[in-house]
């Protein structure tokens, strides 16, 4: 029976689970587009003259998923969620305060 898991699931058998339809590939086509985006500007991003920047931010998605997993999945966090997001957040802002001491600013000529 495992071996024949693959085959009913490209020709959508009823014991494989929903039906695939041209729509279904549609949209994980468009997210998959959008995940190789991303991955590429992230990489991008990393290559500038100041990726500790972009390493603080790139922890943004944090609270986000906190977020969507309330508004789709009801999903509240806990205590400890809570505090190690806080935790998350604050080394981003030293990160950020210790190397803006560190770099000259440069003025707009």
């Amino acid at each position: 029976m495992r071996a024949l898991a693959p085959r009913c699931i490209i020709h959508s058998c009823p014991q494989a689970g929903p039906q695939w339809t041209g729509h279904n590939w549609q949209v994980i086509f468009i997210l998959a587009g959008l995940m190789v985006g991303i991955s590429v500007g992230l990489a991008k991003a990393y290559q500038s003259p100041r990726p500790q920047v972009i390493a603080t931010f790139d922890y943004a998605y944090l609270p986000f998923a906190a977020l969507w997993g309330f508004v789709f999945f009801g999903e509240i966090p806990d205590l400890w969620t809570v505090l190690g997001m806080a935790l998350i957040a604050a080394a981003g802002l030293i990160v950020l305060r210790a190397t803006s001491r560190r770099t000259p600013s440069t003025v707009a000529v």
